[in-house]
């Protein structure tokens, strides 16, 4: 392998990096967005890679699904499913959609 392929490598390799990390901090965002403005306060998160609940079937790769725990204006506490970005978009799109486990 000459020169070019090694820059060639790292090059990709920190843009894959890059992506990552702006991928996580981005869904992050979006679900703290998401629970400040609906008057919530996110007690737990848990970002699901494989078993995403009700967005199991209905989600793309490129959206980002969490298992959450939150807490009402009224201090009731209630637990379902968050997900984050557009289907095609993925996390360029700011769409938030969430499934109660008590609806």
């Amino acid at each position: 392998m000459n020169d070019y392929g090694v820059v060639l490598m790292v090059v990709v390799l920190i843009a894959a990096i890059i992506h990552w990390c702006w991928r996580l901090s981005r869904a992050r965002t979006l679900l703290e967005e998401w629970a400040d403005s609906s008057g919530f306060r996110l007690l737990e998160s848990e970002k699901r890679d494989f078993f995403k609940g009700p967005f199991f079937w209905g989600s793309s790769k490129l959206q980002v699904v969490y298992r959450i725990t939150v807490c009402d204006r009224s201090g009731r506490e209630r637990q379902g499913w968050v997900r984050c970005g557009d289907w095609f978009f993925g996390l360029m799109g700011s769409q938030v959609e969430v499934k109660w486990d008590d609806e």
